[in-house]
């Protein structure tokens, strides 16, 4: 499995529409799990009790965090390429966002 993060700066959305993103992605073929939250120390302890992150994560609690554990790399970069167009669609802007995969 191969996991994929990506920090969408300075953005904040709302905790149920971040949970309906998450859902709708994580019902895509190859998805194990994907998670949108904003990048607040509680939310990224829970991540990485869940395994979806270890390590540093260049993010602050303004950030928006998106994490995908796939099948494949492209199926995780698509995924993350859906979660950012979603969201800029829902806000109509578009933020500075950083990649990292493991």
């Amino acid at each position: 499995m191969i996991t994929a993060t990506r920090v969408v700066a300075n953005t904040y959305r709302d905790s149920v529409g971040l949970m309906q993103v998450s859902a709708a992605l994580a019902a895509t073929t190859g998805v194990q799990q994907a998670s949108l939250v904003m990048a607040t120390q509680a939310n990224l302890d829970l991540l990485r009790e869940a395994g979806l992150i270890n390590g540093p994560v260049t993010a602050g609690q303004s950030d928006l965090l998106i994490v995908v554990r796939a099948t494949t790399q492209s199926v995780a970069d698509s995924v993350i390429e859906r979660a950012v167009a979603t969201l800029t669609e829902q806000r109509g802007d578009r933020k500075s966002t950083r990649l990292n995969s493991s």
